[in-house]
């Protein structure tokens, strides 16, 4: 081998050696080896002590601030910021020299997860913008240089073409009684799926929801009604008075529907699963809204189904390994995604024939998740009865 033929191969190898080691690298978590200090000394470790009950927050009234400096030989490149749902604006800055710069203004956008690109800094500041002074961070990940590793949760907006809506009364209800639908659709078939949640309990509810669409493969930030999450009543009229009435809940829903224009919907059971009456309200709601057309919808919806619904059933098998998601099923990621919820993990309830039903996701048993009916369609009934999206036009 010549002089220059040997040289050029040696070029190319290290090129090639180079780009793969770029394309391996992987941002480093360097929170724990950062210096932190805040206005409120005493509250520093709840940004990072992996319990979203406590924010950090600061004094009312008073000028808040936290700084962040990098550890010798390290840059700050991200922040990964997990906000309570408290409103409050807060300023990003970064130092240059001898004084701080404005970088950014965050947690504007009501996202809980939020995460801020920054430009190799070494020291950074976040200060309050709101009149009250707060700072209402519950947990804070510091990331060097490299790609984002996959726990980084990256929202893109609200979907507003939606290809399917499932639609639903409480955070983990999308796993328990839709099975592998999320994973399935959103990742494997890569359409515009919108989640929406009638009600969400806490920040708690609210951080495992978002914990569990990401594991789940969604990537467009879900909807939040807004509505009462009370102790489990057997009756949708009593859920309705907790609701502010029926009409405050068929005006919501029929505005999500006009906002995000869903070719097909699934919602929950009619009879509420194991009997509950916010369940039973989801799935009243669109009917009336939907089949029934007790509001006028500037955009109608092509096709509902509904969890067990007895007519014009289909059968979704969740259990077929998908390469899309590594060679596990779309089962196998729902219950990943599950297990996000760990406030509900262990709970069981009482069904309407006494036995007791424990919640996990797993195939078939009583309130199989597999198991729906198609409610309503304008594009005619299913012939192959194992897609939500059949005889459906996507948008584009």
């Amino acid at each position: 081998m010549s002089c220059k033929i040997f040289l050029l191969c040696f070029v190319l190898s290290v090129l090639f050696s180079y780009s793969c080691a770029v394309a391996e690298n992987t941002a480093e978590d360097i929170t724990d080896l950062c210096e932190i200090t805040a206005s409120q000394k005493d509250k520093i470790f709840r940004l990072t002590d992996g319990k979203d009950r406590q924010p950090f927050e600061g004094k009312h009234g008073k000028e808040n601030w936290i700084e962040i400096t990098a550890p010798e030989g390290k840059l700050i490149c991200g922040l990964y910021l997990q906000w309570t749902s408290t409103p409050s604006e807060v300023a990003v800055d970064i130092r240059n020299e001898d004084h701080y710069d404005e970088y950014a203004v965050v947690n504007t956008n009501g996202y809980l997860h939020e995460y801020l690109s920054l430009d190799h800094a070494s020291q950074v500041r976040l200060r309050s913008l709101d009149e009250h002074g707060t700072i209402p961070v519950v947990e804070m990940n510091i990331l060097s240089e490299g790609a984002l590793p996959g726990w980084v949760q990256v929202w893109q907006p609200p979907c507003e073409k939606a290809d399917l809506l499932v639609y639903i009364a409480h955070p983990d209800d999308e796993y328990l009684f839709f099975g592998g639908t999320l994973p399935y659709y959103a990742v494997e078939r890569k359409l515009h799926v919108a989640v929406a949640y009638m009600t969400c309990r806490n920040d708690t509810r609210y951080h495992e929801l978002l914990n569990g669409l990401w594991t789940a493969g969604v990537r467009e930030y879900p909807y939040l009604l807004g509505f009462i999450d009370k102790t489990a009543t057997l009756k949708a009229s009593t859920t309705y008075k907790q609701w502010g009435g029926e009409d405050a809940a068929l005006d919501a829903v029929a505005e999500l529907i006009d906002r995000i224009r869903p070719m097909v919907i699934v919602t929950q059971d009619f009879g509420g699963e194991y009997g509950h009456g916010a369940h039973m309200a989801v799935a009243d709601i669109m009917l009336r809204l939907v089949r029934d057309g007790e509001r006028t919808l500037t955009w109608q919806p092509h096709k509902l189904y509904l969890h067990m619904w007895e007519e014009n059933q289909l059968q979704m098998d969740w259990t077929q390994p998908l390469e899309s998601l590594g060679g596990r099923s779309s089962l196998d990621v729902a219950s990943d995604a599950f297990s996000c919820h760990v406030s509900q993990l262990g709970f069981s309830v009482k069904m309407k024939n006494g036995k007791k039903y424990r919640f996990e996701v797993v195939a078939g048993g009583p309130l199989d998740n597999g198991a729906f009916g198609l409610a309503y369609s304008d594009v005619g009934q299913d012939s192959d009865k194992n897609d939500f999206m059949e005889h459906i036009e996507l948008w584009e």
